[in-house]
């Protein structure tokens, strides 16, 4: 049997890395491979067969749902999972979707923008008038992967609402008791922590109290999942094995033999049915989001287990619990939840395995506890640097401390808070005042401690591969002989250093911003940006991913700010930018950016040396507010030169005919529009490649197909942000380098556009 669960949870987990979906002839294909390995009674392989099949299926219907459901309709009907609201009063909705609907398939769900919305709460259903899209989203490194978030979510399109109408109200009996208890706790200073712990409404936290968990590695804390199902299992557990002893004992003392058997023979029985029942109302009450159904699953294991009495191993408990959740929920493996959970899972029992024959006594038990959590937070980190791209070196002594008061205290207390104001509202306030005071010096640490050194570090991708391999070499010298140890942080070691060797003189990035542009050209530490993207709605390019992909490509000094122009598109991010980096000195010539910064210089054409490239100011002459004033600058060396145009059109590009504009790589101006790349501006920049920035399927149509032909008529190969993400050229003495998120960094299916 272990065999068989190992094979299907293989084949569901290698989704993940599936570089495609297979076509239906090779999915057709391997069910027949399926049915001839039953014939021969090859189970495990044939359980890979199915686990396969059983992925490939949903992963399929989720790519086409748009196409081949939705198609060019209009309206959607749903139910609102959750929804944010910002500055403008606009609002982004979760919209669970009712119809149109798929058969054979788990609810999918949309997210939809919508302004000016008229009273609109969680648990409601609309009929929406909607422009939907795919859900395509920009790809960077650095700022975390939406689109594979996307599908792990059965999100299935995006888009904005035009109008809605109220079907039904709100009908949720968990929303009417979040409602009750986010009243009841409003008037306490941490009710909004105590709220998450009672209900996994982490709604009220602000974003002072999420950076506070994050930076010191508790994050997990706030999240509902394996450690309070499990002390919420253990707490009813013991509670009702108690009771049950009590009745056994008064048996016997009024000797009442047959009552004194009955309740001993059930008593466990009793106990774990009443902690399972617990659990189930608890992980209800927190939505059963997906970590919470996962540690829920493996608690249902558990609870059968005891029920039956029958024996089973750790490992097999814990294969038999992600074999059910990957049956359940087939696109777990692309949440970085599942890996979390199961690996923090597994690194503990694999810790308990090679200690359980050394002393027991109390010190040995709590050296034990410690090394373990060593181990553990090394292997979280490794996680952590995968999923988050960063991490924190607080995370061990500060889980070292207060797993533990969380697990015997915290918890506990919050659970019986949450009877009491259910079951006796007011009256229960004082063991509410109680966890309130408990629980401010936890989080007046993790307040301090988000003030430490260290409590985040974003890393480069040659620090984030030479830190995992000594995370790595540590657990595997722990774990394996040491001869075996050291061969295995040799191996891991060696490929950084490769890298290092290799490394390219200077880059170019084209950062997918969507329907906008921002370019950043980096010599190590050093850069230049040149725009910003777009802002608008809360929601703003440079934040979402711009920010992030400076930090994660270890630029340190912005020496460099150029603005081409004062579009949205092109100037959204400036002032944010400005604010994290106020020693950069800003090239532009929009009045609102010239009288808010310094240093600050216009875009007069000139030229200068910065560090090992020439810079040159190209165009205008004379400042402008249309297209044609954008900046227009040549970044290169004697062997490499790259073109950037910002959005000039025809007028524009005639003017600049007089210069040598010649260059290798030239960015398409105004995102490919057919009011620009004239023939005569191509065939003078003469370069071998054109990069477009522009949004997928945009509602200006942009690249132009005439324009595409003509860069193809002139033998250029054409790169554009909406199909490959983010696009980076490494250049070299004699050669460069072109790569691109969607192709080479992150080539797997969930992140094609489709």
């Amino acid at each position: 049997m272990e065999r068989i669960l190992f094979g299907f949870s293989a084949a569901c987990l290698s989704g993940l890395v599936w570089p495609v979906l297979p076509s239906q002839a090779t999915t057709l294909g391997v069910i027949g491979c399926g049915l001839l390995l039953l014939w021969f009674k090859q189970w495990p392989l044939a359980a890979f067969v199915c686990g396969f099949v059983w992925f490939q299926f949903h992963a399929t219907q989720l790519r086409d749902w748009k196409s081949e459901v939705f198609q060019d309709a209009t309206q959607i009907s749903g139910k609102i999972l959750a929804l944010k609201t910002y500055s403008d009063a606009s609002v982004s909705l979760d919209v669970e979707i009712l119809s149109p609907s798929r058969r054979y398939l788990k609810p999918v769900s949309a997210r939809l923008h919508w302004r000016e919305p008229p009273p609109i709460t969680v648990a409601e259903v609309w009929q929406f008038e909607v422009v939907a899209k795919e859900p395509v989203y920009s790809v960077n490194p650095g700022s975390g992967d939406a689109q594979k978030r996307a599908f792990s979510h059965y999100r299935v399109i995006k888009g904005y609402v035009t109008s809605g109408q109220r079907v039904a109200e709100a009908n949720s009996a968990r929303h009417d008791v979040i409602a009750q208890l986010t009243t009841q706790l409003s008037q306490f200073s941490h009710g909004d922590v105590i709220l998450a712990l009672m209900a996994g409404d982490r709604s009220q936290l602000t974003s002072a109290r999420w950076r506070d968990f994050r930076h010191s590695g508790t994050g997990h804390l706030m999240a509902i999942s394996g450690l309070h199902l499990g002390v919420a299992y253990v707490f009813t557990y013991l509670i009702l094995k108690g009771i049950c002893t009590s009745f056994t004992f008064i048996g016997f003392v009024l000797q009442l033999a047959k009552v004194s058997r009955l309740v001993s023979r059930y008593t466990l029985t009793v106990s774990h049915l009443g902690a399972w029942f617990c659990c189930t109302g608890y992980a209800w009450l927190a939505g059963f989001e997906i970590a919470t159904q996962r540690a829920w699953m493996m608690l249902s294991v558990l609870a059968l287990y005891g029920v039956i009495r029958q024996h089973i191993s750790v490992w097999d408990r814990l294969l038999v619990a992600l074999a059910l959740v990957l049956l359940w929920d087939p696109m777990a493996p692309l949440s970085a939840s599942l890996w979390l959970s199961f690996g923090a899972l597994g690194t503990i029992l694999i810790s308990l395995n090679c200690w359980q024959n050394k002393p027991q006594g109390f010190a040995a038990k709590l050296l034990q506890f410690a090394r373990m959590q060593l181990i553990l937070c090394a292997v979280m980190s490794l996680f952590s640097l995968m999923v988050f791209d960063g991490l924190t070196l607080h995370s061990f002594w500060t889980n070292l401390l207060l797993v533990p008061l969380f697990s015997i205290v915290i918890i506990p207390v919050t659970l019986t808070a949450l009877v009491g104001l259910l079951l006796f509202n007011q009256s229960a306030t004082l063991v509410v005042d109680i966890l309130n005071a408990v629980i401010h010096w936890p989080l007046a640490l993790l307040s301090w401690c988000s003030t430490l050194p260290g409590s985040w570090l974003v890393l480069t991708r040659i620090e984030q591969a030479m830190l995992s391999g000594v995370l790595i070499s540590a657990v595997a010298l722990f774990f394996l002989p040491r001869s075996h140890g050291f061969l295995v942080a040799g191996a891991l070691c060696t490929g950084p250093v490769i890298a290092l060797l290799n490394s390219p003189s200077w880059q170019l990035h084209v950062v997918d911003v969507g329907q906008g542009l921002a370019v950043v050209v980096q010599q190590g530490p050093h850069a230049l940006v040149y725009d910003t993207g777009a802002s608008s709605s809360g929601f703003s390019y440079y934040r979402a991913h711009l920010a992030p992909f400076l930090a994660k490509a270890g630029i340190s000094q912005l020496d460099y700010l150029i603005v081409s122009h004062g579009d949205n598109d092109h100037a959204g991010g400036a002032k944010p930018l400005l604010v994290d980096y106020p020693n950069t000195e800003l090239i532009t010539d929009e009045p609102w950016l010239l009288q808010q910064h310094r240093p600050v210089a216009n875009c007069r054409p000139r030229q200068w040396r910065w560090r090992a490239l020439s810079v040159e100011l190209l165009a205008p002459k004379r400042a402008s507010r249309d297209n044609d004033g954008s900046c227009v600058v040549r970044i290169g060396n004697s062997e490499h030169k790259v073109l950037l145009s910002g959005d000039i059109q025809l007028h524009g590009e005639t003017r600049l005919l007089r210069y040598d504009i010649a260059a290798d790589i030239m960015l398409a101006p105004h995102h490919g529009s057919k009011t620009s790349s004239s023939r005569a501006f191509i065939e003078a920049v003469d370069a071998d490649v054109v990069i477009i920035s522009s949004g997928f399927n945009n509602r200006f149509k942009l690249p132009h197909a005439s324009v595409l032909n003509t860069y193809r008529q002139h033998d250029m190969a054409v790169f554009n942000t909406a199909y490959e993400g983010q696009i980076r050229v490494d250049f070299f003495q004699n050669f460069y380098r072109i790569q691109s998120y969607r192709r080479q960094m992150a080539p797997y299916w969930y992140n094609q556009v489709y």
